[in-house]
């Protein structure tokens, strides 16, 4: 559940971004910068092993999330 793995910043950070809300956007309501937001965005897309805005904006933060498989194991 996305409750253990996420800080209650990210979730938020995450919500915003479900909104459709740029960095620069998420920053301004939470009162940082956009970098900070940024750093947030990479921490949520590495803990969910996601890359892009799209598919964490798919995700709801009452589901479980499955790991993602490993890279190097679909190689062998």
């Amino acid at each position: 559940m996305l409750s253990k793995m996420l800080s209650d910043r990210e979730r938020e950070v995450m919500r915003l971004i479900s909104c459709g809300l740029t960095n620069k956007q998420i920053a301004g309501q939470l009162k940082l910068s956009p970098g900070t937001v940024g750093g947030y965005v990479r921490s949520i897309f590495l803990k969910l092993a996601i890359h892009n805005r799209t598919l964490l904006a798919a995700i709801r933060p009452d589901e479980p999330v499955a790991p993602a498989a490993d890279d190097d194991a679909l190689d062998n």
